[in-house]
């Protein structure tokens, strides 16, 4: 099947190129640039259209004599060639346009994805925070054995706050979300403006301030206020 595709392309080139030579039209060209059309379409390369190209030429200047009549020819035939290899540059650069537009669009993905993950390990930290505070508020007023009970359900949670620590998130706070993927991703601390952030966090607040959604990294209280706040907690003695 390949080969009648190849035999019919050359047939219709060499037709093509032949008509040309005799009367160099608008018409002539446009066959040309259909019969590049159909090599993309075929599966045919730039370098077997020129070998075509050269092979049907060869073919046209052993049957003229004269000199001057093979430099026209060669000539003319330059033209109907680059006629035929224009769908090709098309093609070249479309693509070229279209890889450049994905990469664009994966630079926008990954900087999306970036932003989400920073913002949900900012969330997932102010939900520590309010239960670590709930939990040591509410142990206060508790019988020992309750009380044990509920450290049991701290130890997971110390798991988490350490685990998040570790991610390499422990200071979401001197992070920028809508960083420029060019940009530098994290701010150095000493450049954050409030320092009230970098505080550690105080028995008395409420936990209810930290259920509020973060819109500034500077609202973001570090990890290392749990750490106060857990050490800072009352030795409850046995009874």
């Amino acid at each position: 099947m390949q080969d009648a595709k190849d035999r019919w392309l050359r047939d219709q080139y060499a037709a093509a190129l032949r008509q040309y030579l005799a009367d160099a039209g608008e018409a002539a060209l446009q066959h040309a640039y259909e019969l590049g059309r159909r090599a993309i379409g075929d599966g045919v390369g730039v370098l077997e259209l020129v070998a075509l190209h050269q092979d049907v030429l060869d073919g046209i200047l052993r049957e003229r004599k004269e000199p001057e009549s093979c430099v026209n020819a060669v000539s003319e035939a330059g033209r109907f060639v680059a006629e035929s290899l224009s769908p090709f540059e098309m093609t070249h650069r479309g693509f070229r346009e279209g890889v450049a537009a994905l990469r664009r669009l994966n630079e926008m993905l990954e900087e999306e994805a970036r932003r989400i993950a920073h913002a949900l390990h900012d969330e997932a930290g102010q939900l520590l925070v309010s239960v670590h505070l709930a939990l040591q508020e509410a142990a206060g007023g508790l019988p020992p054995r309750v009380r044990d009970r509920l450290e049991k359900v701290r130890e997971p949670l110390g798991s988490a706050r350490r685990s998040w620590t570790t991610s390499g998130c422990s200071r979401p706070w001197s992070f920028w979300p809508r960083a420029s993927p060019r940009g530098p991703l994290f701010r150095s601390p000493s450049k954050v403006r409030d320092r009230r952030a970098c505080r550690p966090l105080s028995r008395s607040r409420s936990t209810g301030s930290y259920r509020r959604p973060c819109e500034t990294p500077r609202s973001t209280p570090r990890p290392d206020a749990w750490a106060s706040a857990s050490e800072s907690r009352p030795r409850w003695s046995a009874v």
